[in-house]
């Protein structure tokens, strides 16, 4: 990792690492001495390097390498969606359709992806329902990737607040310094935690600890999204509580995405998103997909 630390990480980048965490990022990358609990695709590494700012470090290099392939490998600047997608990290399209749009629909998300990597009809999901009784951990924002990577839904039937619509952050998904900010704030108050708990979990991952810190934390501290708490609970789905905790931290208030029978929303799920809390007996009909090439690890893409 150290080689694509120097080949993507600019001094630029270095300096607004350390203006959020106020420690060198060029002593951290010294100090570690073993990269491999690092060099993966798990969203988050429970790490007392945290602390220094290598949640961060992942992050930013990830974003760097996945720009620098959709940019050279799939022309994405060629695109004429790929300059709106990559300033908000989402793009909404009407009157779409999975069978007659796919080649355009198969391009785009290439394109956003960098990679064509499980792109076929098999596996978009034609029939996804979701109907909503009572509170859901989906209601809650959160971020779902330290990679850049997408999701897609084709909504099949008219999409109004009542329905729980998809929500997102425009401008959530790039590595700012208000994005970094949030990060660092969720990323270390989780790795805190749960090395309080033990000093065994430095270099785990959620999802090998989530059966043993399950009556430990609470339930949106155990999930491998790293999740915003809102008026101290992941239980708050109030969206004006949630644009007040967005605004705190000098983010974008939330974007409900409704629409018609055939809207288009392809998310950067790296970006803070939630799903709407909808009206109890309510149901959202949509085609989805979601990214398979998050699964990949993208330092050795």
């Amino acid at each position: 990792m150290k080689k694509l630390i120097k080949k993507y990480i600019s001094k630029q980048d270095k300096a607004l690492i350390s203006s959020v965490t106020n420690y060198d990022i060029n002593n951290l990358i010294h100090e570690v001495k073993d990269w491999t609990p690092f060099n993966n695709n798990a969203k988050h590494i429970i790490t007392r390097f945290d602390k220094k700012g290598m949640h961060l470090l992942r992050s930013l290099l990830a974003e760097k390498i996945i720009d620098d392939l959709r940019e050279s490998k799939f022309n994405a600047l060629q695109c004429s969606e790929y300059t709106e997608f990559k300033e908000t990290g989402l793009i909404i399209r009407h009157d779409i359709d999975i069978n007659k749009d796919k080649e355009w629909i198969y391009k785009i998300i290439s394109t956003f992806e960098g990679s064509n990597y499980g792109l076929s009809l098999r596996n978009f999901n034609v029939n996804n329902i979701i109907a909503t009784s009572g509170y859901d951990i989906q209601h809650s924002p959160h971020i779902d990737t330290f990679q850049p990577s997408c999701k897609l839904w084709i909504y099949k039937n008219d999409m109004s607040l009542e329905n729980g619509p998809f929500c997102y952050v425009k401008g959530s998904h790039r590595n700012s310094k208000e994005k970094l900010s949030l990060l660092y704030s969720l990323s270390t108050e989780r790795s805190r935690k749960l090395l309080n708990i033990s000093n065994d979990y430095e270099g785990s991952t959620i999802g090998r600890l989530s059966s043993q810190t399950s009556n430990l934390l609470p339930l949106g501290e155990v999930t491998a999204s790293l999740r915003l708490k809102v008026n101290n609970s992941f239980k708050s789905f109030d969206p004006k509580d949630i644009n007040k905790t967005l605004r705190s931290f000098n983010l974008n208030e939330e974007t409900p995405i409704t629409g018609e029978t055939g809207t288009l929303c392809i998310a950067d799920i790296s970006g803070m998103h939630r799903r709407f809390k909808g009206l109890d007996g309510s149901v959202r009909r949509s085609v989805r997909w979601s990214s398979l090439r998050r699964n990949l690890n993208p330092f050795s893409l």
